[in-house]
């Protein structure tokens, strides 16, 4: 009976110590799996972190390039801008050059010995004509040429004969090209100058032709 009785608390004992040891079992995988999710979850979150932080590098990079692309732009903008303005400005002294040396020759007062030298501009034709050639339509800028050239071959013409009378064609030439370098002047003045600025410059050109 005795015997029985201690079997029976051997096995009791024995299926409490077994319940333990599963239930430790149990709740050790279930520890590790809450572990091994807190893992995953955390690096879940720094992968998201870093994806951001990258997208928000990159969107800075984009943001620089950009702002060098624009601040490029509006360099060169401003730049042909202003080689506009120096050459529509050079267009208007060689308009008023000439028309001074016809009114000067034509003049009742004038001798060859005090005639004007024949005074023309291209600096700035020469070296701003690459950087403004794409900037203007392709109407405008073979009338520029042209204009520029015709006036300098009939410079190159008249070197050395400064004491040689105008015939009355030449005189007409001279006209026309003045006329010709004031309407570069306003084809490239509009395009650059504001209204004050061109109203201005033309009372400059109004006044070099009223006067004697």
């Amino acid at each position: 009976m005795l015997d029985s009785i201690y079997r029976f608390a051997a096995d009791i004992n024995s299926s409490q110590v077994l319940a333990n040891l599963i239930a430790a079992v149990i709740g050790a995988m279930i520890g590790g799996g809450l572990a091994l999710l807190g893992v995953r979850q955390t690096l879940k979150a720094q992968i998201k972190l870093q994806r951001q932080d990258w997208q928000r590098h990159n969107n800075e990079k984009e943001k620089e390039r950009r702002d060098r692309q624009k601040d490029a732009t509006e360099q060169q903008a401003s730049r042909e801008i202003a080689s506009i303005a120096a050459l529509a400005i050079e267009a208007l002294f060689n308009s008023i050059s000439l028309l001074s040396l016809v009114k000067s020759v034509r003049s009742p007062t004038f001798t060859w010995t005090s005639v004007p030298p024949l005074r023309l501009l291209r600096r700035q034709l020469d070296e701003n004509l690459p950087l403004i050639a794409e900037r203007l339509t392709a109407g405008v800028l073979p009338g520029i040429i042209s204009t520029y050239m015709t006036a300098l071959n009939f410079q190159v013409l008249r070197e050395g004969k400064e004491q040689i009378p105008f015939k009355p064609q030449e005189l007409k030439e001279l006209d026309d090209l003045s006329t010709a370098f004031a309407i570069v002047f306003r084809t490239l003045g509009q395009l650059v100058f504001s209204r004050d600025e061109l109203e201005a410059f033309e009372t400059t050109l109004r006044i070099a032709q009223s006067s004697d």
